[in-house]
């Protein structure tokens, strides 16, 4: 009984917002039709979640803010479209579980005034917190789709065992790092001589002293130390280690030139990954050869896709588009 007053006051703001002009349709992507609130919150979405809070923005950091809103608006509308398309609803009992989070979110700001004004604060109307939530329920159901449903002939063991052999290999590697105890670079200097140390470990290497053995000599980087048989790594992860990708332009068993990148100077090896390797973690690699697959069916689809715009979104920018959150 405690909470109908709540939630008789949470409907009574909900419609007094509701009373407001309508938000004209900003967006529209194959015919869905996308509002100017909605616009303004992905706008200023990618700066919020960042920290951003100063006012001011270049006209590059607002095209930037435009194209980034017209990317989330077409992925997710994208979603539901092919959710639709293929059949794809919510069950009743995920509506019901929305809800209820809904409630709990709610309660845990104290109240349907409290819930309105973090809504306020995020930029966000109280039917977009539930398409958001909604959205990401459509997500996985389209995902789940397509990789039970959807080209099939991807995912047959000789299919996988090329994605295998094309991604991933197997490297161990020297590391000497470019950093004091503090973390700051060290001198030209200091990186030259260390450039000389490496290069004699190299030309070592090459004539076929133990690689095992220059490691224990050279290497500082802890994680080799711990797994000195070596990394499986694949090139579908080289944003955050692009020192790496010179190993799969390496023959099995042959070693890099000294790279330097970033916090260090490297030398690769190249080594075999064997089939083993494959059968163990073929349910991994199923996992992320469909994950890979999704990303890139879904960006087919978004390209794809019908995407037109407003004359209203020139009016919205990053200093006034509160007064588009209705």
């Amino acid at each position: 009984m405690k909470k109908i007053p709540a939630l008789l006051l949470l409907l009574a703001m909900l419609l007094a917002l509701s009373a407001c002009a309508p938000s004209p349709t900003a967006v529209t992507v194959d015919g869905r039709k996308i509002d100017a609130s909605e616009y303004a919150f992905y706008l200023t979405y990618a700066r919020r979640v960042a920290g951003v809070t100063d006012v001011t923005f270049t006209a590059e950091e607002l095209e930037a803010a435009r194209q980034d809103a017209l990317r989330s608006i077409t992925t997710q509308e994208v979603v539901r479209l092919k959710c639709k398309a293929f059949g794809l609803e919510l069950s009743d009992g995920q509506r019901a579980i929305l809800r209820e989070e809904k409630d709990i979110v709610t309660q845990n700001l104290g109240g349907a005034a409290k819930y309105l004004e973090y809504l306020q604060s995020h930029a966000l109307t109280d039917r977009l917190y539930d398409k958001t939530r909604e959205n990401a329920l459509y997500y996985e159901a389209l995902r789940a789709y397509a990789a039970e449903e959807l080209d099939q002939e991807l995912y047959t063991d000789e299919a996988m065992r090329r994605f295998f052999g094309e991604h991933y290999i197997l490297v161990k590697y020297i590391r000497v790092t470019l950093l004091d105890d503090d973390g700051m670079p060290l001198s030209a200097s200091l990186i030259a001589d260390l450039r000389r140390t490496l290069n004699q470990a190299h030309a070592a290497a090459t004539q076929g002293q133990s690689f095992d053995d220059l490691m224990l000599e050279y290497n500082d980087d802890p994680v080799m130390v711990a797994q000195p048989a070596g990394l499986v790594v694949s090139d579908l992860d080289l944003d955050t280690q692009p020192w790496l990708g010179a190993a799969f332009g390496l023959k099995n068993g042959t070693v890099s030139e000294v790279i330097q990148s970033g916090d260090g100077l490297y030398i690769l090896k190249r080594l075999e990954l064997s089939a083993g390797y494959f059968e163990y973690n073929r349910e991994a690699l199923l996992a992320r050869a469909q994950a890979r697959n999704f990303t890139r069916l879904l960006a087919q689809w978004e390209d794809e896709a019908v995407v037109k715009t407003k004359k209203v979104i020139e009016k919205i920018d990053l200093q006034n588009y509160m007064e588009y959150v209705k």
